[in-house]
């Protein structure tokens, strides 16, 4: 379903399970709603608390649906398992939008987009929390909000026009364009009206502020940093809002900037980045050509060219080789760690510097987490077992669980024999495992969305 996108499990749950010690009476305990689900933040005494020990995880929803998605604004989409239509639950599992959409997307800035089916046509519009229709279904295409704005569009599939609605349900700006993109930094690009070949940028209100003149440039793109990228003869450059050319156009391609630097191709495949102001700071070699973008200071970048097999290191913002390209696979920093493989079944983890601080033998990991990360053996394969490993490379918790999700907030939920329960971070059980599930998936609000039979339903923690 999910399929293990687990992000940040349990960072609400401890306010639940304390709150929950204090009430001899109290059934399953919701927390208040987050701003959202995958960024809410633990507290730096969270860990430190003393964990209860009578908990348990309790069904509050039975299985129901062929799917149950995470929340957003309180409210999770749900499937029908045959007709496979879309409603919302909110958090106590009532069906607050019966399932009746062909389609619906999760809720953004309080809206949701959803489509119907008819006479061949798939019709959109967008509902509020409540499943009140802001828009009743009327638009050949429709993405969901940001910044305050919804691109739309109307008429037949070859020759639709695009415009923008606000969060009432207003044409902000009139669908009147021949292509727009979503706004990026509260701008988008325009490709203008039908019989008219402009191109241009436009804000929130629908003002121009950048118009190309006709033929001067076959494509353009946002980059951020008020900088875009324009093609020419097949060839990529940037300007600046003021349609001032930054970089002439000669790269294969350019990427969105990333910690203040843009991933350009060269013609000869070889990988270069540059800086704002269109220096090219870094010039890796024509074997380097596997380059990524920058994440937290480092870039993946890869020698080798297919059929032979590509190996990776990672390279600093100045371009220096600070991991030599030797594993077969690499990922990118976590809490100053990187999964790195060196073979098939090699999983292990390097720091900054490059020193391998948990050998590659693992054949599964997943990515550090408050000190900890989940690691597999490859004995039993295809049937893995999981446990921890800390920075130092220690097995602090043995590989005896069938599944684990990373820890949050001092907490992993993991699985033994198709019964789920919880450990600390000494490996210490603080959730017996005797809930039943063939999988169970962390889904926000504190709650947990569980697979039994086919179907899914919700369970919460709960005072034993």
């Amino acid at each position: 379903m999910l399929n293990k996108r687990m992000g940040k499990l349990l960072v609400v749950m401890f306010v639940v399970l304390l709150a929950a010690c204090t009430n001899e009476n109290a059934d399953p305990v919701y927390p208040a709603q987050p701003q959202s689900s995958d960024t809410q933040e633990v507290s730096a005494n969270v860990v430190e608390e003393e964990i209860p020990s009578s908990l348990r995880l309790v069904e509050i929803l039975p299985p129901t649906y062929g799917e149950i998605e995470p929340f957003y604004y309180s409210r999770a989409i749900v499937w029908l398992e045959h007709d496979f239509l879309a409603g919302f639950i909110d958090t106590e599992g009532n069906e607050v939008v019966p399932p009746s959409y062909y389609i619906a997307r999760p809720f953004s800035e309080g809206l949701a987009v959803v489509a119907v089916y008819e006479q061949e046509y798939i019709l959109w519009g967008f509902i509020d929390i409540y499943g009140n229709e802001i828009v009743p279904p009327m638009y050949t295409s429709m993405d969901s909000f940001a910044y305050g704005r919804a691109r739309v569009s109307v008429g037949e599939w070859s020759v639709r026009q695009f415009g923008f609605l606000d969060t009432e349900g207003n044409e902000i700006i009139p669908p009147i364009y021949r292509s727009v993109g979503n706004f990026f930094e509260s701008l988008a690009v325009a490709n203008g009206v039908w019989g008219i070949a402009s191109r241009g940028v436009i804000d929130i209100y629908g003002n121009e502020v950048l118009t190309l003149a006709p033929g001067e440039w076959t494509n353009i793109e946002p980059l951020s940093e008020g900088l875009f990228a324009v093609q020419a003869n097949a060839m990529w450059g940037v300007i600046d809002m003021d349609a001032n050319v930054i970089v002439s156009p000669r790269y294969s391609s350019i990427q969105p900037f990333s910690d203040g630097l843009a991933r350009v191709e060269n013609p000869d495949w070889s990988t270069s980045f540059i800086d704002t102001e269109g220096n090219e700071v870094i010039q890796l070699s024509k074997a380097s050509y596997w380059a990524m973008p920058f994440s937290e200071g480092f870039a993946r970048s890869g020698e080798g060219r297919p059929p032979e097999p590509i190996l990776w290191g990672f390279i600093d913002t100045e371009g220096n080789e600070i991991v030599p390209p030797i594993y077969r696979a690499i990922r990118n920093f976590s809490e100053g760690f990187a999964a790195v493989a060196a073979n098939r079944y090699g999983w292990g983890f390097i720091d900054t510097a490059g020193k391998e601080v948990v050998l590659p033998r693992y054949g599964r990991v997943m990515d550090f987490s408050e000190g900890l990360a989940a690691v597999s053996l490859t004995d039993g394969w295809p049937y893995y077992l999981w446990g921890f490993v800390d920075t130092e490379g220690n097995e602090v918790i043995p590989p005896t669980y069938d599944w684990v999700w990373p820890f949050s907030g001092g907490l992993a939920i993991v699985a033994r024999e198709g019964l789920w329960g919880a450990i600390d971070a000494a490996g210490d059980v603080v959730i017996p495992l005797e809930f039943p599930a063939s999988d169970l998936e962390y889904i926000g609000e504190g709650l947990f969305a569980f697979e039994r039979g086919n179907l899914w339903g919700i369970a919460a923690v709960a005072q034993r």
